[in-house]
């Protein structure tokens, strides 16, 4: 698996990019969800991967279901859930 990662990435052209970090978010984007606007992409590189607090080595273990489902475990103890009321249209 990792091999057949390394003969991919060396099969882009990283003369088309401004450099291998740009290539690698490129292809990031580009692949899997077509959903990856590239709005989202840069915001993801501004805000979050350039942001002064964002620590890489904090990501080593990192799995999105397990911190999706830890936040969705708070947000369910929330107070705030119960100041909603209900009423028909």
């Amino acid at each position: 698996m990792i091999v057949a990662k390394q003969v991919q990435e060396e099969q882009l052209d990283t003369s088309l990019y401004t450099n291998k970090s740009a290539m690698l978010m490129v292809d990031w984007q580009n692949t899997g969800s077509a959903a990856k606007l590239d709005i989202e992409v840069n915001h993801l590189i501004h805000d979050v991967l350039l942001h002064p607090d964002f620590q890489l080595d904090q990501l080593r273990t990192f799995n999105a279901a397990q911190e999706n489902h830890k936040a969705d475990r708070a947000e369910a103890k929330s107070p705030l859930l119960n100041a909603f009321q209900h009423a028909d249209i």
